[in-house]
């Protein structure tokens, strides 16, 4: 068998839940009981054998299955994209290069690996965005803290949010315009959260005002999907994704390329609204983040 997917199975599923703030409600010998992370219930019936590593929700007719199931099943992604996903959580996978153009076109990165985001300098970065860590950094699985090398010998993290493709945008704090150094490292690509219910989506521009709309809601996780475009240049991209909701709401920056993007989507997507007028409403932020600072 593929040495990564014997990998990818071995990943406890305890741990996976737990990292999502899914805790057993009782424990006996070999087993473990959960309230059923799809849906609401009064009595847990989802079971992980500690033992074997597999899982069985008693809710449904379904066999018991492994944790690559599982994941497939609770993020809404292919196999491959499980098993990458799983690796990446036990810091197993192929280090991934890109181009460093932002600040040397000569310059390349290279990213070595991503774990769950903890670190204090980002945490603290976080809080200075207006963003509480806390609320987000265990029940959403896109977000991270990347460590990463350059050609040229220095190391440097950073805040990672990975895409539908396995890419990561990644940002840090250590810039002088007050947000940071941005960029993306692998495919470019929207990123795909799946809420509660997912009949609606959401769609924001960036993954800093995905955070701070949970944020502003004091909420972890969205009954509505949400789509992070990552880039503006990706709403054509985004359209065959976003067409099968049955509402979708943008809320993109205010500004000229946010507004032509609007725009563009709402003509493709008939089911399509523009939510920003209710979303950004102090007269001088220009996308969710800044809304989130300027009135906490």
């Amino acid at each position: 068998m593929n040495p990564e997917i014997t990998a990818a199975r071995a990943y406890p599923i305890t741990d996976y839940l737990a990292a999502k703030g899914i805790q057993p409600e009782r424990t006996t010998a070999g087993k473990a009981f959960f309230y059923s992370p799809f849906r609401a219930e009064r009595t847990p019936s989802f079971c992980v054998y500690l033992n074997s590593n597999r899982y069985q929700d008693f809710g449904t007719t379904e066999k018991s299955s492994d944790i690559i199931s599982l994941v497939m099943k609770l993020e809404g992604c292919s196999f491959k994209e499980a098993v990458s996903r799983l690796l990446a959580a036990q810091g197993q996978f192929t280090p991934i290069r890109e181009q460093f153009t932002p600040a040397d076109p000569t310059q390349s990165i290279s990213l070595k690996k991503v774990k769950a985001l903890e670190n204090r300098a980002l945490l603290q970065y976080m809080e200075s965005r207006g963003i509480n860590p806390q609320l987000v950094r265990l029940t959403v699985p896109q977000l991270g803290e990347g460590y990463f090398q350059t050609n040229k010998g220095s190391n440097f993290f950073a805040i990672t949010f990975r895409n539908d493709k396995s890419g990561y945008e990644w940002r840090n704090g250590t810039g002088n315009n007050g947000k940071g150094y941005k960029g993306c490292i692998g495919s470019k690509a929207i990123s795909t959260v799946h809420g509660t219910e997912g009949k609606n989506c959401i769609v924001f521009e960036g993954f800093f005002d995905f955070l701070s709309y949970l944020q502003m809601h004091n909420s972890s996780r969205m009954k509505s999907d949400a789509v992070v475009l990552n880039s503006v240049s990706n709403s054509t991209a985004a359209a065959p994704t976003l067409a099968k909701y049955d509402r979708v709401y943008l809320c993109l920056d205010r500004d000229k390329a946010g507004n032509e993007a609007t725009q563009q989507l709402q003509s493709i997507l008939p089911q399509a609204q523009d939510i920003r007028s209710k979303v950004i409403t102090h007269p001088d932020a220009k996308d969710v983040n800044d809304q989130l600072i300027r009135t906490r």
